[in-house]
């Protein structure tokens, strides 16, 4: 019922938006990126080695994931999504 009233609502805020209300007001940095985003941003080669280059496990995996799509000879590299 809530995707009918809401057809452009995020998911996860809306299907709990207590547990959003407390991590967008934590205090934290936060930049929220719509989906729609994540499935067009390309990443080029040297932004890649940069995210590794960075030591996290979130950057370092999507470098890795950028390294396995860019041997199978895709055009562009788009960041995967959730």
């Amino acid at each position: 019922m809530c995707r009918e009233m809401y057809p452009c609502a995020e998911f996860n805020i809306l299907a709990d938006a207590h547990a959003a209300q407390i991590v967008l007001h934590a205090g934290w940095p936060l930049r929220l990126v719509p989906l729609d985003v994540t499935e067009q941003a390309l990443l080029k080669r040297d932004q890649a080695h940069e995210l590794a280059a960075l030591g996290n496990p979130i950057t370092l995996a999507s470098s890795t994931w950028w390294t396995i799509t860019a041997m199978s000879g895709e055009p562009t590299r788009r960041l995967p999504h959730a």
